[in-house]
This record gives structure tokens, C-alpha cells and sequence, in this order.
């Protein structure tokens, strides 16, 4: 017999089972991980050991522990997340089963051996084995301790799957308390989920074990000690990625749900695991995002978003009192919902809140289809003929219209006649300078008129790249409203970029120029407000979207070329980047006066109008940076302060005048 490979399992240089453990900025626990697995009894097995990008020598570990044992394999890699990582590591195993280690957990004697032995002798694609959880919170000395466990020894056939799913799932989704065939995973293409990382990415892993597989054996020991702590463990962290993992899971029920007739021959079970995410969420062993009633809220707007695309009135379990109040939920009753979560997290008395804040997911979502009409907008404002000319050019083939807006420029005969020589290119005309905000609403409103699903929004300089309107729209739609580019800065070229280890990263706000905006996500926050004029103009529509739920992403593939203001060097610094010390340079963006008053207004303005929620830190943090920033590096920066603080008195003025197009400060 052989595997997927041709290689014959258990020939000499074929070991039994490959062991799999990423590594990230463990060095605390890392070493006793490694340890508890190399003190296995399993006669032939290897240690395949992932250094994701760590920068606290947990790396140097890794290398010493591989030069002291030959079963131990070391992989260095740029960070790319514990999904990516056990991924690559099982495309170099060379073992017939693979199993799965956490850098701060623990394998108990026997994990190895034994349950090598069980699958051998029922040819099993897969074996379930106890766990203990081990759960520290603060600075506790002394764990919180739950095992799980099957009922029994037994063997599964894949005709048993849904009449017997209670036992293979026994209350742990974990990959670490299995052994899978790696041939298995290979035929059936069975990968973790990338794009998670906060959790889930195991219980979506497994269920797709379990649609495959041909035999699952369980065995009732625990072999394994899973580690969760408040400062380390992912699984304390409940942001944006955690609830999308959690939809993913609910929606990959349903169709395994479907697939088996799970609601028909056990609907026990099948609403069990449906409720199973909210419950562990406000159950005991859980630690809930929020301190107070308004995080609370967004807590429940999150799960109402993962909860809505499957609710339906046979998940009600009058059982579970947590059932009946995820059905209050459902029903849009977030305050009583928000209250009693808060009753239970004080009973609880030890509830971790992440540092900063990530928005509420959105009640929907946008698709943008294959064939959607995409535009391009650009403001205009006594442009350089020549730029706009090239930025209009970079962009007609790639869309199905060019949109130009023009804020009363000097020369708008000038731009008329621009525009009437590319077909598809059409100008809309104002006598005056009504500011960026109003001229991006009306671009965007005209390109909804015209059938437009989104919109790429462009610099009168700056020109779109080749393949930038594609790139961007195949990131679109979902809870993502904005793609932008990575930007590199004419005159700032040598200025130090942070690599990304994935395609796209979520980020606070993205600049205008080279952004793919959805129309729909546009028209659900009432667009650009219009009480700014050019500085953090962008920046608001941002927060405007997340605040709301919608993720702002940075493709990393998508680039364009600025001139970021005029801006000249003015010294280096050493800074720590990526590991390295590197001499990080401050360049002096050298922007009129006029520029500095609107923005000390604009401040003022997006401090009002996200007072009461999470995102006022992260704005006063911004303004703190600024205000720092301009004193040291800037030419004359108390001439600039003083201009900023100016325009900040003006914007708190018409902060109490007229709130805008804020749902958050009206009434």
C-alpha cells in the first residue's frame, strides 16, 4: 500500500506521524511545548516546527532544539498567521499521520503511540482524543480546568456521521486533540482557512475531516493540554475576524447539516451545535469583548450578523436560557440583549476586553457581480492639464465610465476640453470650490444614477496602475466597502514600508487616491460628510464605515505613485521595524497654512462626531501624533500649531451648529 505520494508508509525514512507546530513570539513556552512532544514514545515520528516571523527569539529556540534532536525541522518564514503556518508545514510532512501541537500546549505520554496504534488498526482517516483545557486569566497563578472527552472507544463509518455526531463532536473542535491521515487531507484537499485568524479556523478544518472521511475513531483519554491565556492565547481575542470565522462555521453547518439530513436524524444535536457559538461567547468559559453597555452593544451586533443568514425558529432551545435571549437578539432587541450579557459577564466577575477597538461587523453585506459596472471619479481643482490628461488615460480602459467633478478652477475651459476628447469621459461643472467632500458625493451619487456598483476614486495627479480596477473589485463585497492601494510616495521613495504577509490587511483609514469604494456601503453611512473640505476627508469616510461595521482593507498587489504634498527630507531616527533597527527618515510635508486650519477643523469635527464611541481614542491618538509631528518636523511649527488650533476653535463651533451627516450625534 501507498500514499497520495507513492511513498510506502512506514518504510524507514517514512515516519509514522509528523507532528506540526507553529511558532509565534513564544518564547515563554515554546521550549516545553517541544519538550512534552520529543518525550513521546512513538519509535519514528517528526517534529515539523513553523517560525512564523517571531521577534522575541523565539526563532533562536527553535533552531537550538533542532540541532540537538534530528527529528526536529525547522521552517522560517515571513508571519503570515497559524493557518498559513500549519499549512506549509504539511505540504513538507513526511509522515502518514499528522498531528497538531500548539507552541504553549502540551502532549501527554502516549498521544503518539497510541492513538498511531488505533488508527492503524481501524485504517482510520482520522482519530478524536480527550483534552483538558487549562484556562489562565490576569496574572492568575492557578488555571480554570475542563476536560472533554468522548463517551467511549468507538469507530464512526462515514455512513454513522449524523446520527452520531454528538460524539465526534464532544465539546472541542480542536485540531490538536486529533490524528489525521495526511493522505486523506491531501486526496480531499482539506486546508485551513487563511483568511482566519482569531478562531473557528479548527472547527471548519474538522467538519470537513468529518464530510470525508471514511473512519473516525474516538478515544475517551486525554492526551492533550490546551492552554488558553489572557495574554496570549487568539482565542482571548474577540475582534472582526473571530465573529467572520464564527459565520463561516454556521453557514459550513448548514450545508454539512444538509448534506448528512443532520436536522432529520438528530435535530437535538444539530441545534446544539448551532448555539453552540453564542453560548460558549456568554458562557462561563468564555471571556466576552466590552466593560460596559455601549461595547455590549456592538457585541450583539456582531452576533446577530453571524446568527442571521441561518436563524430560524426550530434553533430556539428552551433549554438554554442563552437560546431564548440570542432570540431576543434576532429580533433586533439589542439593549435587553446587552443588559442580561452584562449579568452574565459580572457573575462571571473576569471579563477581558481587547486593547483598541474594531468596529461592529454590518446587518448585511454587499456582492458585486462579475459583470458590474465600475466607474471612475476624479475631483478637480486648477489641475495641471498634462497629470489629469495621464490620469484619465491610466483609467478608460479599465472602466465602463470616467466621471470628472470640477470645484471652480481658473481653468475650466480648459478641463472641458480635456474631457470632450476620450469618449466615456463625462464633466460635471461648478462654478465654485465647494470643497473634496462635496465634489466625491456628487461623483459617486452620478455614478449610481448611471448603474454603477462602485466606484474607483482617483487623484487629478495620480494615475491608475495596470490591472488596479480588477485587483481591487475582486477584493470588494462581503463586509469590505473600500479597497485601497499601497502607495509609494514620489518623494519619499526611500521612506521604510512594513512588508505584509498576506494580500490584504485590514487598516484604520486609506487615502482617497487609487480606492475602489462600493456604492452600497457609500449610501448605507449618507456618504462623504460635507462639513469638511479637504484635509481628513477620506479619513472620516473611513471611520464612518467601520464605526458601522464595514472593513476598509489595503491591497497589497494594487499600487500607485503620489506626491504626498511637497515634501522634503528633514532627519532620520533609529527605529525598531520587523525585528531590525533601521534608520526610519521624517520628511517635512511643507503644506500652505490654509491646509493646517482646515486641519485643526477637521479634528475638531471627527472628535465630536465620534465622541461617545471606541473610536475616540484611536482620534485623539491620531491628533496627538500630529501635533508632535508638526512641532518637530515641520518649518516653523509654532506658526503651524497655532493655525491648527484655530481652525480647531472654528470646527468646535460648527460641531455645535450642525452635527452633519451623523446618525451617531443627531438628537
Amino acid at each position: 500500500m501507498t500514499d497520495s505520494t507513492g511513498m510506502t508508509p512506514n518504510a524507514p525514512d517514512v515516519p509514522k506521524v509528523s507532528v506540526i507546530m507553529p511558532v509565534y513570539n513564544s518564547c515563554e513556552y515554546v521550549e516545553d511545548a517541544v519538550r512534552s512532544v520529543l518525550a513521546q514514545d512513538l519509535d519514528s515520528f517528526e517534529l515539523l516546527m513553523v517560525d512564523d516571523g517571531s521577534t522575541d527569539g523565539s526563532a533562536e529556540i527553535c533552531d537550538r532544539l533542532a540541532a540537538a534532536d534530528d527529528r526536529v525541522r525547522v521552517f522560517h518564514i515571513p508571519n503570515g498567521g497559524m493557518c498559513h503556518a500549519r499549512n506549509m508545514a504539511l505540504r513538507e510532512a513526511r509522515g502518514t499521520y499528522v498531528a497538531y501541537c500548539d507552541n504553549d500546549d502540551e502532549f501527554l505520554p502516549g498521544l503518539l503511540s497510541e492513538n498511531y496504534e488505533l488508527a492503524c488498526a481501524n485504517d482510520a482517516d482520522c482519530v478524536r482524543f480527550g483534552r483538558r483545557m487549562e484556562t489562565y486569566v490576569g496574572d492568575a497563578s492557578r488555571p480554570e480546568v475542563s476536560d472533554a472527552v468522548p463517551s467511549a472507544k468507538s469507530r464512526v463509518g462515514h455512513g454513522e456521521i449524523a446520527s452520531r455526531m454528538h460524539e465526534l463532536h464532544f465539546g472541542s473542535w480542536g485540531v490538536w486533540n486529533g490524528l489525521y491521515r495526511r493522505s486523506f487531507l491531501v486526496r480531499n484537499a482539506i486546508r485551513f482557512n487563511e483568511d482566519l485568524w482569531r478562531g473557528n479556523e479548527d472547527a471548519l478544518f474538522n467538519i470537513d475531516v468529518f464530510s470525508a472521511a471514511n473512519v473516525v475513531c474516538l478515544n475517551p483519554k486525554i492526551y492533550y493540554v490546551w492552554r488558553r491565556r489572557s495574554d496570549h492565547s487568539s482565542t482571548f481575542t474577540f475582534d472582526d475576524n473571530y465573529f467572520v470565522g464564527y459565520g463561516l462555521f454556521l453557514y459550513r453547518m448548514v450545508q454539512f447539516a444538509a448534506e448528512f439530513g443532520l436536522w432529520e436524524k438528530n435535530p437535538v444535536v444539530c441545534r446544539r451545535l448551532m448555539l453552540a457559538p453564542f453560548r460558549e461567547m456568554v458562557g462561563s468559559e468564555a471571556r466576552i469583548l466590552g466593560v460596559g453597555m455601549s461595547e455590549d452593544m456592538l457585541f450583539c451586533a456582531k452576533v446577530r450578523t453571524v446568527y442571521e443568514g441561518i436563524w430560524t425558529p426550530e434553533l430556539l432551545d428552551l433549554s438554554q436560557p442563552q437560546s431564548i435571549v440570542l432570540q431576543w437578539l434576532m429580533q433586533g432587541n439589542y439593549w435587553m440583549t446587552a443588559a442580561v450579557i452584562g449579568l452574565w459577564r459580572s457573575r462571571q466577575g473576569a471579563a477581558v476586553s481587547q486593547d483598541g477597538h474594531v468596529a461592529s461587523l454590518p446587518e448585511h453585506s454587499v456582492r458585486i457581480a462579475p459583470d458590474a459596472r465600475i466607474a471612475a471619479g476624479i475631483v478637480t481643482y486648477n489641475p495641471d492639464l498634462e497629470s489629469l490628461r495621464s490620469c484619465v488615460e491610466s483609467v478608460t480602459a479599465q472602466v465602463d465610465e470616467v466621471l470628472l467633478y470640477d470645484n471652480g478652477s481658473e481653468n475650466a475651459n480648459e478641463i472641458a476640453a480635456l474631457a470632450g476628447d476620450f469618449p466615456g469621459v463625462t464633466l460635471i461643472a461648478s462654478d465654485e470650490n465647494h470643497g473634496l467632500a462635496v465634489g466625491l458625493n456628487a461623483l459617486v451619487r452620478q455614478a449610481r444614477l448611471d448603474g454603477a456598483q462602485a466606484i474607483l476614486l482617483l487623484d487629478q495627479d495620480t494615475c491608475a496602475t495596470d490591472g488596479m480596477v480588477d485587483k481591487e473589485v475582486s477584493q470588494l463585497g462581503g463586509n469590505i466597502a473600500l479597497v485601497c492601494p499601497w502607495v509609494y510616495d514620489r518623494n519619499a521613495e526611500n521612506e521604510f514600508k512594513l512588508s505584509q504577509a498576506s494580500r490584504i490587511q485590514d487598516i484604520p483609514f486609506g487615502i482617497t487616491a487609487g480606492s475602489m469604494l462600493s456604492c452600497e456601503a457609500y449610501e448605507s453611512v449618507g456618504g462623504y460628510d460635507e462639513r469638511f473640505f479637504v484635509d481628513l476627508v477620506d479619513h472620516e469616510l473611513c471611520y464612518h464605515l467601520r464605526h458601522d461595521g464595514w472593513r476598509v482593507v489595503r491591497d497589497k498587489t494594487s499600487t500607485i505613485f503620489q506626491e504626498v504634498g511637497k515634501k522634503d527630507y528633514a532627519f532620520s531616527l533609529p527605529r525598531i521595524k520587523q525585528g531590525k533597527l533601521i534608520m526610519l527618515p521624517y520628511y517635512r510635508s511643507n503644506h500652505a497654512m490654509f491646509r493646517r486650519r482646515d486641519m485643526g477643523r477637521s479634528f475638531a469635527l471627527l472628535l465630536d462626531k465620534y465622541r461617545d464611541t471606541p473610536l475616540h481614542a484611536e482620534l485623539k491618538k491620531m491628533l496627538a501624533i500630529t501635533i508632535v509631528r508638526s512641532l518637530l518636523v515641520e518649518r516653523r511649527g509654532v506658526t503651524v500649531l497655532r493655525n491648527m488650533w484655530d481652525g480647531y476653535l472654528e470646527g468646535r463651533s460648527l460641531a455645535r451648529e450642525d452635527v452633519g451627516n451623523s446618525p451617531l450625534r443627531q438628537g
